[in-house]
Order: structure tokens, then sequence, then C-alpha cells
């Protein structure tokens, strides 16, 4: 019945509204569900340099088998954003449970396993994940039940038959760990061999030790073949820090220059050594900011809502709490625990980019552990039944505003990004008839991309108007129909276009364009504009608007339902109503 009741909870704050919000999809989750149809339609990615059994990335590959992931749900659901979620919140509404299971099996006290897979379900920063199509929910998911399995080698000595099929459980669910993303490949294996190293001490004398041997040559296998395939990760290595280190010269000499001392001083105060070893000071010591725990999360809009933190304020007393009673009682299962969370971020410390609940997400699972801890040991001291209450009040006060950002202000907030005005403009081009549309923008493959996720059906045609290009240095311009779509304005205008739609900062730099001309002099049609939300500032300028030229709208937008943000189900009078704007 606890079971059942946790994943009700952990069900509910997953898959709620999962089709509206977030409102739109990121960049790196477009590219995980375009590749994900190409492996559906073509068997293949859109490059056609990759396929799920070489198990090695490409430029249009987040990882090796991301786009394998999300394919079930794709295949048999109708496109839309719920389709694109509902994977990673199914698998990360279970992971409560995984946890809670995890925890039991490494002999945890079971109030404190429960607390955690409570303090998971209805953990901001996990919710906030769970309900995306980003890559690092479902890694830490498969690493995290592969840890169950490992645990699980030693539990039934007789049945060597059982110990055989759980090395095996573990292998298959590690793999899908690694190779699903890229950002866990040196962190969560050294995570992996520490608690191996726990179990073979726990066991030294169990008969069944030598079945370690094969999560071992997994876990060391693995990493091996991406050392002897890692010119197919070059663009993901030169991201970490570490192959990096002649890139704090340049710090170094500008030091070196002001300084006053000799050079002999200089040489042995201010090197690139020590100038790395302030980053990953100063990036380890950014995993107990309050800012990101408690207030704000994380600057990048994709990671966070901006106006809480990814753990509630109620928990610091008790995150204290918790490390205290681990050092006091010091068991080896403390001391795993403890060395798990310390190395826990070091995902984040050794890459060049600064995302911590992205990259070390694990942190915040171990961080739950030790919160919960200090709920067991504050309870231990006090035996107070009341206190506990009052506690999981304020807890559940500090959830409901979460919710009530979430759901109420984050929609509306989140829009300001460009990937909103990105997703309207896709559905837009959807309600163009027969006109001639020019659209030119910055990044043209996602422009493309939006406006076929727009679609309730993808096709292999459609995914054909890619040019079997899909890397990051995408193609200067796509068609779809009478849709062009141009990184800068098309130098060879053999088209009559009936409206041309550019992107706010191209406006913004005063383009060059015989076409806009031409239909600033000629065409009748009025001009609007795809707007923010928030404050109705333009994103997207509409010269001749041929979609909504029939309706009568207004000069500004202020959704008031989270349904207005359902944009796939309006049809094309109210979409225009909701979300183009006179200019």
């Amino acid at each position: 019945m606890k079971i059942f009741i946790l994943l009700v909870v952990s069900f509910f704050f997953r898959l709620i509204y999962l089709g509206v919000v977030p409102v739109s999809l990121a960049h790196d989750e477009i590219d995980n569900i375009i590749q994900s149809y190409s492996l559906k339609l073509t068997g293949q990615d859109i490059n056609k340099s990759w396929y799920p059994t070489s198990f090695l990335p490409n430029d249009g590959v987040m990882a090796e088998l991301a786009p394998v992931i999300n394919l079930p749900a794709l295949s048999i659901l109708p496109n839309s954003i719920f389709s694109a979620h509902v994977t990673t919140a199914i698998l990360s509404s279970i992971f409560p449970v995984v946890l809670v299971l995890l925890l039991l099996s490494l002999g945890a006290p079971p109030s404190v396993s429960w607390l955690s897979g409570w303090l998971i379900a209805i953990s901001p920063w996990h919710i906030i994940f769970s309900r995306t199509s980003l890559e690092q929910p479902t890694s830490l998911f498969f690493y995290t039940l592969s840890w169950f399995f490992l645990v699980k080698i030693f539990a039934l000595t007789k049945k060597k038959y059982i110990v055989l099929i759980n090395s095996l459980l573990f292998s298959f669910s590690y793999s899908l760990g690694f190779f699903t993303y890229h950002g866990y490949k040196f962190a969560l294996p050294i995570l992996t061999l520490i608690i191996m190293g726990y179990l073979f001490y726990e066991n030294r004398k169990s008969t069944v030790i030598k079945y370690l041997l094969i999560p071992m040559f997994v876990v060391l296998g693995l990493l091996l073949r991406t050392y002897l395939y890692q010119d197919h990760y070059s663009s993901r290595s030169s991201e970490i820090i570490l192959t990096q280190v002649d890139k704090f010269a340049k710090g170094v000499d500008s030091d070196r220059r002001i300084s006053l001392s000799p050079s002999i001083v200089d040489s042995i105060y201010s090197n690139k050594y020590i100038a790395l070893f302030d980053t990953l000071k100063s990036k380890y010591l950014m995993t107990i900011s309050p800012e990101i725990l408690y207030t704000a999360g994380e600057k990048n809009g994709v990671f966070s809502v901006g106006r809480i933190g990814y753990i509630y304020l109620i928990s610091l007393p008790f995150v204290i709490m918790g490390i205290a009673y681990l050092l006091y009682h010091r068991k080896p299962f403390h001391i795993l625990l403890l060395c798990l969370f310390l190395i826990s971020p070091i995902a984040s410390v050794i890459h060049i980019n600064n995302t911590l609940a992205f990259r070390s997400g694990i942190y915040f699972v171990m961080l739950n552990v030790i919160i919960a801890y200090g709920l067991f040991a504050a309870y231990e001291q006090a035996k107070s039944k009341s206190l506990m209450y009052l506690v999981a009040v304020l807890f559940l006060l500090g959830l409901s505003r979460f919710v009530y950002i979430y759901f109420a202000i984050h929609p509306t907030e989140s829009a300001t990004a460009y990937f909103f005005s990105d997703r309207v403009l896709g559905q837009y081009l959807n309600h163009n008839q027969d006109k001639k549309i020019l659209v030119i923008d910055s990044q043209p493959r996602y422009i493309l991309s939006n406006l076929i996720l727009s679609k309730s059906v993808v096709t292999k045609t459609d995914l054909n108007n890619f040019n079997g290009s899909y890397s990051p240095s995408d193609l200067d311009s796509y068609n779809l129909g009478n849709i062009d779509i141009f990184r800068s304005c098309p130098k060879d205008l053999v088209k009559l276009y009936d409206t041309v739609i550019i992107t706010r900062v191209l406006v913004e730099g005063n383009l060059d364009c015989p076409a806009v001309t031409s239909i600033h002099k000629s065409s009748k049609l009025r001009d609007r504009a795809i707007v923010s939300p928030y404050d109705s500032g333009m994103e997207k300028l509409i010269i001749g608007d041929s979609v909504c030229a029939d309706q009568e709208l207004g000069s500004y937008i202020n959704p008031k339902h989270l349904s207005d943000f359902a944009i796939s189900s309006l049809d094309r009078v109210q979409f225009c109503k909701k979300w183009i704007v006179e200019q």
C-alpha cells in the first residue's frame, strides 16, 4: 500500500497538465524527439550516418541511445508535447520507489528510506526535470535501477541463478544509463565503482562475490570502449575542463602582467594549474549556493521556475543534522553515503558548463537522502510526533507554493524564451493553406523542427525536408511545401512571397532584404506579430499576414488559462485570436 500511495502522488505531479506545461520544447528536447521520429520512420538518424546498434553518437544525436528511449511512446501516441514528455514522466514517477527499494536493500532504516522516496516525489528539482524530454532524468533512473540490481546480487546466495539474473539486469540497466546521456559518463561510473567497493567490503566471505566480475567488466568495459572510440566524442570531451587546461593560460598571463612580484614568485603562485584548481573549487562550492538550492534555482529557464529553489528552505536544518548524524555514527553504510554525497557534484565540477541541477542530478538525490537522515535524527532526539507533523505541514506549504508558481506563473514567464515563440510560429505555419511564406531566422533548423512537431503526425516526407543534414552547423535554408526558411535574406528571390516572417533579432538589426521591401510596398495585408505573453513584446514580425488576414486582432495577448497554451488544440480562428497581434 505504501508503494501504491507513493506512486500515485509521484505520477500525479509528473503527469498533470503534461501536455501543456512546459509550454514548449527546448532545443535539446527537439533534437531528441526529431531523431526519435527519424529512427521510427527510417531506422537511422536524419544524417543517415547513425543507427542504434552502432552504440556510437554523431553530430545529430545527443547520446548513443537517447532517441531510442522515446521511441515506444512516439510510436503509440499522436505527436504532441505530451507524447514527447511522457516517457521521462513515467520513468521519473517510478524513480522514488526505486530509490526506496535501493536504500532498503543497502540496509538504511525503513523510515529513512521512505522519507527519501517522499522527498524526491515532492522535490521541485525532480518534478521540473521529470516533465521534460531531456536525457538526464532517464539516464539517472537507469543508473539508480542498476545499483538496486547490483545490491541484490548478494541477497540470495543459495540461488545462484537468481544472482546471475541480477547481474544481467544490472548490466542491461547500467548500459541504458550509460548510453542515454553523455554528461554522466565519467561521474556515475565512479559512483558505481564506489558502491561495488562497499559491497565487496561488506561481503568479503560471500560465495557470490565472483559475480561482481560481470558488473565490473560492464563498467570498465564501457569506459574503455568510449576511450577507444574517443574521436566520436571529441565535441563532448572538449567540454571537460581537464582537457582544456591550456585555456587558463590567458588569465594567468594577465595576472603575471600586472603582478609586482619577481617572475619566479609569479610562476609559483600564478600558473594554469592553480587557476584550474580555483575554477574547480568555485564550481564545487556552487553546490551549497542558497540561490540554487532555496530561492531561485538556476538562471537557465529550461532548468528552473526562477522563483523557487530545488529544495524547500525548511530542509536546511535537516541537511546539517543529517550530515552530523552520519559523521557521528560512522557505520560503513554512513561512510558510503557521505562519500557518494561528496563526489556526486563531480559532473558539474569538471564540466565547462555551470549547470548543477542537470549534470549533477545524483547530487540532489543524495541531498534528499541526507535530509531524510536529518529528519530521522530530529525525531530520535525529540521523540515528538507533534514536531514531525509541524515539519510535514511546512513541507506541504512549500510544495503548494511550488505548484502555484509552476502551474500558474511559470507558463507565462517561461514563454518569454524563444523556444515558445518558435512553437507558436510552427503552429502558425501549419495553419497556412496555400500562401507562399518566407521565414528568416538565425536558426532555421529549429523553425523547421517546430513546424514538423506542430503536426499531429510526423511523416518520412517531413523529415526529408532536412536534406539529410541535422548537425549543429545546420544548413542555411530549408523548404517545406510553400514555406521557405532562410538563415538570412535569400540572395536569389525567384518566388513572390505573400508573407515574410522575421525574428526579432534580425528586425532590430535592420535587416536589408528585397523581399521585405517588396511585401511592404505591394501587399495589402496587415503586418502582425508573434509576441511574448509576459509583456506582449514582439518576438517575430509577420509582414503581410496571410493566415489570420480575415481576423480582427488585438494589440496584446493576455492568457488566463492553461488551456490557452495548448495551442495545438486550437483551431485557426482561436489560435489567431489568442496568439497573433496587430503590429
